[in-house]
């Protein structure tokens, strides 16, 4: 009798792999991430951003590379960004809102001197 690891997709149950525990490496580390996590962990470039936006974001500092990078920033931070204006701002909180996360609440600092100066994004 052979023995199998079954790999689902913890949202659809659908089988996403299977593997002969004969075959099986002798350590398997798995990471299963929440819905928000695997949001977070996604590219900006994923999202349906304008061109407008998607380059109003492009040219923050720090970069902003995932979704999680840009949910540490304020609304009055992005403002502040170059080319970043209330419709780039709208279009923003629209696209997190579409997929169930927001900007951050914190100080209106960008994320980098949010931590220098010892506060949280």
């Amino acid at each position: 009798m052979k023995a199998y690891l079954i790999i689902e997709c913890p949202h659809c149950g659908k089988e996403a792999g299977r593997l002969s525990l004969g075959e099986a490496p002798a350590i398997v580390q798995l990471s299963v991430l929440s819905p928000e996590e695997e949001a977070k962990a996604r590219s900006v470039k994923e999202l349906d951003f304008s061109v407008r936006t998607h380059n109003a974001i492009k040219n923050l500092v720090p970069i902003v590379r995932t979704v999680g990078d840009l949910m540490g920033w304020t609304e009055a931070a992005l403002l502040r960004g170059p080319n970043f204006g209330r419709k780039s701002l709208n279009e923003v909180r629209e696209v997190l809102a579409n997929i169930g996360l927001t900007l951050s609440s914190g100080r209106s600092e960008p994320p980098e001197e949010q931590a220098a100066a010892g506060g949280s994004a």
